[in-house]
C-alpha cells in the first residue's frame, strides 16, 4: 500500500517485449528523466470493439487497412496444398500492427507527461492539499477557509492515450491517484551504454564456446593430415585426389610401385581430447554462473547424505549472479510502496 495516497498496488506482469520507453531516458523509466512508456500487447479485434463499442466501425475500417483484407475473407479454402506454408503465413501476418490469421490487433497503450497549473491549500502544520476539479465546491470552500494561503503552481500530469494505427481510441488523464508511470521494471544489470540484460548474457561467451569446441572435436576425429613426396603417383588427379582419398572414409589410393613407404597419414583424433576438455571446462562455468549443479539436472553426484543433498538442492535454486533491482532513483520512487514480498 503506498503510504502517501493510500493506494492498492496490484502486482501483474507485463512480459518485457511489449514494454518500450523513451530511448532516451534509463531503462529505470524514472519520471524526472523518461518522457513517455507504452505497453503493446496482441488483443483479438473482437475485444478491442468491445472495450470501444463507440469505435466499433472505425476499429474494423483500420484492421482492414493494416491487413489488407476484409475480415470475412479469410475462410476456409483459401488454402492451396501446392502453395507454400510458409509463405501464406507471411501473407496473412500483415502488419506488427494486425494479425489477419488471427484476427487480432495490437493496440498502443501510451502512458505520458503533460504539464498544467494547479492550486493548492498550504496548512501550518506544513500539510498541503490539492485543489482538484473532481472536488465537490463545498469541501473546497471548507479546505480554503481553513488553510493559511493558497497557491498556484506548474506540476506535472500523467495521462494514458491508446490507439491502432492512426486511429486514436482514448486521450484521458490517469485512472490512478499519482501521476508516476504504472511500470516498475526488474532488470537485472545495465551495460555502459545503459541498456538492461539479464544473467544469459553473461554465458554467452562460454556458450559460444561450447559450440565451437564441439564442432572442432567432431571435424578432428575424421580429419586427417597426409605428408607425401611430389612424384609419389602418376594419377591424372595428381596429389589433390591422393588428398581427398586419404581423407575419404572409404577412400582407395593408388601409388606408383615402390613409393608407398614415402607416404604419410598422420590421424587428429588425439587432437579431439584436449577439445573436449575445454569443452567441458566451459560447461562447468555455465553451471557454476547459472547456479544449476548435477543434483538439480538429475545427474549422479558424490553426495551421499540426505542434508547434503538438500543443501545441494538449495543451493541449485539460489542464483550465485549479483543481481541489482532498481537503482538509487528507482529506490526512491518505491519509497513507502509494499510489493509484497516479490
Amino acid at each position: 500500500m503506498c503510504i502517501r495516497d493510500r493506494e492498492q498496488i496490484t502486482v501483474d506482469q507485463r512480459d518485457w517485449k511489449e514494454i518500450f520507453w523513451d530511448p532516451f531516458a534509463s531503462p529505470w523509466i524514472s519520471p524526472r528523466s523518461c518522457r513517455y512508456v507504452f505497453h503493446q500487447r496482441w488483443m483479438d479485434l473482437a475485444d478491442l470493439q468491445s472495450l470501444f463499442p463507440e469505435k466499433t466501425r472505425q476499429i474494423e475500417d483500420v484492421f482492414t487497412a493494416l491487413t489488407g483484407k476484409e475480415s470475412g475473407e479469410w475462410g476456409a479454402g483459401y488454402y492451396d496444398e501446392a502453395t507454400d506454408v510458409e509463405e501464406i503465413k507471411r501473407t496473412m501476418a500483415g502488419s506488427d500492427w494486425a494479425d489477419a490469421n488471427r484476427k487480432r490487433v495490437r493496440p498502443v497503450e501510451l502512458w505520458y507527461h503533460t504539464y498544467e497549473k494547479a492550486w493548492f491549500a498550504m496548512f501550518p502544520d506544513g500539510r498541503t492539499i490539492e485543489l482538484r476539479d473532481d472536488m465537490p465546491a463545498t469541501a473546497q470552500l471548507e479546505i480554503v477557509q481553513a488553510s493559511q494561503q493558497v497557491v498556484s503552481a506548474v506540476v506535472r500530469r500523467m495521462r494514458v492515450a491508446v490507439f491502432l494505427g492512426n486511429l486514436l481510441l482514448q486521450d484521458i488523464p490517469t485512472p490512478f491517484p499519482h501521476d508516476e508511470f504504472p511500470f516498475i521494471p526488474f532488470i537485472g544489470y545495465t551495460d555502459r551504454y545503459n541498456f538492461p540484460y539479464g544473467v544469459p548474457r553473461q554465458i554467452r561467451d562460454m556458450d559460444i564456446e561450447v559450440n565451437k569446441r564441439r564442432s572442432m572435436a567432431l571435424a578432428l576425429l575424421k580429419s586427417r593430415r597426409v605428408l607425401a613426396e611430389s612424384d609419389v603417383t602418376s594419377d591424372s588427379g595428381g596429389l589433390q585426389h591422393l588428398y581427398e582419398e586419404a581423407n575419404s572414409l572409404d577412400g582407395f589410393i593408388v601409388v606408383d610401385p615402390g613409393k608407398l613407404d614415402r607416404i604419410q597419414i598422420i590421424e587428429q583424433q588425439n587432437l579431439a581430447p584436449s577439445q573436449v576438455a575445454l569443452l567441458q571446462e566451459s560447461e562447468r562455468e555455465i553451471q557454476e554462473m547459472a547456479g544449476t549443479n548435477a543434483e538439480q539436472l538429475g545427474y549422479e553426484s558424490n553426495v551421499t547424505s540426505g542434508v547434503a543433498l538438500q543443501k545441494r538442492m538449495n543451493q541449485a535454486s539460489t542464483m550465485t549472479a549479483t543481481c541489482l533491482l532498481y537503482t538509487s532513483d528507482a529506490a526512491d520512487e518505491l519509497d513507502g510502496v509494499d510489493l509484497g514480498g516479490r
